[in-house]
């Protein structure tokens, strides 16, 4: 989605060391909420590990990603808006704001509840969105690699 963005602003530097360096903030606190994580513990016979947080820090693992990709969808539609209104109806830039679109707001759901459920369930019920994670994280790929 970065090069896709960067593309759209024609290989602009500034938009570039924008989009990476909060790539960047993401992936670091990503790794140090993952770090920070603990282990639940599994019912005998269930595999996998599953992250839950010792504090609220831990929400950071889908917040990053909310603000990163709040930002590539702020600059996709701004962009693409202004380019259509300027030089009239384009399909490829409709194709690329609708599936922008689509996948802002697919991943930013998952985000988004992961976020609240780890913030308003109770203690037992907390890890429940770390599952989803790893469906964001699949979704996400499949969506760019469609798209």
């Amino acid at each position: 989605m970065i090069l896709r963005v960067y593309a759209l602003y024609l290989g602009n530097k500034k938009i570039l060391t924008f989009l990476l360096t909060l790539l960047c903030g993401q992936v670091i606190v990503s790794a140090w909420a993952v770090h920070n994580g603990m282990r639940v513990p599994q019912p005998p016979g269930f595999p996998g590990c599953v992250l839950t947080g010792k504090n609220s820090f831990f929400a950071a693992l889908w917040g990053a990603p909310l603000v990163t990709d709040s930002c590539i969808f702020i600059l996709t539609t701004w962009r693409t808006i202004r380019y259509m209104r300027k030089h009239g109806r384009m399909t490829a830039l409709e194709i690329l704001l609708r599936d922008g679109t689509l996948y802002f707001f697919t991943i930013f759901g998952v985000n988004l509840m992961n976020t609240l459920i780890y913030f308003l369930a109770f203690k037992d019920l907390k890890a429940v969105g770390a599952r989803v994670e790893y469906g964001t994280e699949l979704q996400n790929g499949t969506v760019s690699a469609k798209y």
